[in-house]
């Protein structure tokens, strides 16, 4: 059954990259990329986090470029290297939970693996980058603390704890305790030996690391620009908050409770066999109510935040159940296992928590940390009992039934979500124009956007050429608000303190503050952009709308500055310097 359902779900999910785009956040994160190769300066002219992670796949898109020669088909070539991330990431679990577990849940959880899809967007970023890094080197930590080999798999868990931190500079406190962990239980499992040959691993990875990516900060001049980054990042008050973080943290609970009650009861119910005397029969109606509980979720939610929801939620609650699954379960695992998934736990939960801590979509994204947990809640469920009584234990469901029921209801709900949702679009089922070419060519969209992108182009194309500067074409563009996807759009050079723009007051980022070091940014240049373009509205789902206040700093910015309005559609107003 294990094999069958991890192929189906792998049939099931490769066509799914082919509908919806998004103008936001997949768009960003290869607008970074893009831009850096088009002249725009990593940390001099761009100051947002998340161009650490388009460091890391700006190689990728450097090559699709080049063997193009343009970015036509870009987001699509971006999704298949997600996509191969992602069942990499499946493979590598499956092949520890295979040894730990055995090889039905083994493939359970490798599926499970596949259909979480962090916001249901297919794209590499620093927050599939964190979670698949967490994966991997969570099951390089097993792997080090249980078998031979030491040196080779902490050089591997060093390098993509690394990677994690690197896309997500608050993981930088995870990681490295993690690793002071790791090499811990390798001490007390194999002695003065063992932990020399982790130390090995350790430092080789920490030296490839130091070198490749600390070289490339070195390059790129971040020293310098530290303080700049920084006051970037509290102008858009996404780390951290002290006491009010917490208490947001705290909200973001109660603002979920239905659905959490009705999950965690569940959940709950699964833990009864975990105890002394265990009942299975419980714990086949615990997994029988998780079905219900996540498909009922849409119950509780606006429409545009419960597809994205539900299955990180059943994973933090999961993951936050994993400390205790673990210590009524410790003693079923073989003691070779033990101390590693412990390690697995411990660096998975921390994980989650910061990155619950750290990040402004709060629990929401707190599942990329919590998921190596989860997995391991479930993995305690799924072994069985050496305490039941073994006549006993054949009149009743074992529950190992109810773990495959249960993941099999995260996994079908997870497919389900996918292919009934698409990220800020309408359901994939509605999505019945194909791009032909640009960087979304290959992928299906709505005939608005489908109409709004093809007028954007050829206005864009139309104006670079008649509007003339010193005697020469347009050769830079500055998009806003809240369109990134401009930037992948055209091939003019970025002109910007960032390529996403917030706009005032939408948003939690939306703030007069934040939009004061757009304009500060846009003062240290040496130039200003020769052609502004300026949303009125997007054609998303749902619908943004931007209207600009009287006030805002960065209209008002450009209006001292003289600039005219050339080209006038419903949703954009074209400028030029």
């Amino acid at each position: 059954m294990g094999r069958t359902l991890l192929a189906a779900t792998l049939i099931a999910l490769y066509p799914r990259i082919y509908f919806g785009f998004s103008f936001f956040d997949e768009a960003y994160y290869l607008a970074l990329p893009a831009g850096f190769l088009a002249g725009h300066a990593p940390f001099v002219e761009e100051r947002a986090l998340p161009q650490l992670a388009a460091l890391l796949i700006q190689p990728f898109v450097a090559l699709w470029i080049a063997i193009v020669g343009s970015n036509d088909g870009l987001v699509l070539f971006a999704r298949h290297l997600y996509f191969a991330a992602s069942v990499g990431a499946a493979f590598v679990t499956r092949t520890m939970f295979r040894a730990v577990v055995g090889e039905r849940f083994a493939n359970l959880a490798a599926a499970l693996v596949l259909v979480y899809v962090p916001f249901c967007l297919f794209a590499l970023s620093y927050n599939t980058i964190t979670l698949f890094g967490l994966l991997l080197g969570g099951a390089g930590l097993v792997w080090s603390v249980a078998c031979e080999g030491r040196a080779r798999s902490m050089a591997w868990t060093t390098l993509c704890f690394a990677m994690v931190s690197f896309s997500y500079p608050p993981m930088l406190f995870v990681a490295l305790p993690a690793l002071g962990l790791g090499l811990w239980q390798i001490h007390s499992a194999a002695g003065g030996v063992g932990l020399r040959d982790a130390g090995r691993g350790v430092a080789l990875g920490g030296a490839i690391a130091v070198t490749l990516l600390g070289g490339l900060l070195l390059a790129l001049g971040f020293p310098a620009a530290f303080d700049e980054i920084l006051a970037f990042s509290r102008a858009q008050a996404v780390q951290g908050g002290g006491w009010l973080k917490l208490r947001g943290m705290l909200r973001e609970i109660f603002f979920q409770q239905s659905f959490l009650a009705l999950l965690a009861a569940s959940l709950l119910l699964l833990l009864v066999p975990l105890s002394l005397r265990p009942t299975p029969r419980f714990a086949v109606a615990g997994a029988v109510l998780v079905g219900p509980a996540i498909f009922g979720s849409a119950i509780f939610y606006r429409e545009f935040h419960s597809p994205y929801t539900a299955l990180p939620f059943a994973l933090t609650l999961l993951g936050l159940a994993a400390p205790l699954a673990f210590a009524l379960a410790r003693e079923r695992f073989d003691s070779r296992w033990r101390r590693g998934m412990a390690s697995y736990i411990a660096v998975s939960v921390a994980s989650g928590l910061a990155i619950w801590w750290a990040t402004s979509n709060g629990l929401r994204n707190a599942a990329l940390g919590f998921t190596p947990a989860a997995l391991a809640t479930l993995a305690c469920l799924a072994l069985p009992s050496r305490l039941r009584d073994p006549d006993e234990g054949a009149r009743q469901p074992p529950p190992q039934r109810a773990v495959t029921v249960a993941m099999i209801s995260l996994v079908a709900f997870g497919l389900i979500d996918l292919w009934t949702h698409a990220y800020r679009e309408r359901p994939p089922a509605q999505l019945e124009v194909a791009m032909t070419d640009g960087p979304w060519k290959g992928i299906r969209t709505t005939q608005a956007s489908h109409r709004f992108l093809r007028t954007l182009d050829a206005d864009l194309a139309s104006v670079r050429e008649t509007e003339r500067f010193d005697g020469a074409p347009a050769s830079s563009v500055f998009f806003y608000d809240y369109f990134p996807a401009g930037y992948l759009l055209s091939d003019l050079r970025p002109r910007a303190s960032t390529l996403w723009t917030f706009p005032v007051g939408r948003i939690m980022q939306g703030t007069l503050g934040l939009r004061e070091t757009y304009v500060a940014g846009l003062r240290e240049q040496e130039e200003l952009p020769d052609l502004l373009v300026r949303l009125a509205c997007i054609p998303s789902q749902p619908r943004v709308d931007l209207q600009y206040r009287a006030q805002d700093p960065l209209p008002v910015f450009f209006d001292a500055r003289g600039y005219e309005a050339i080209l006038e559609r419903r949703c954009y107003r074209i400028e030029r310097r």
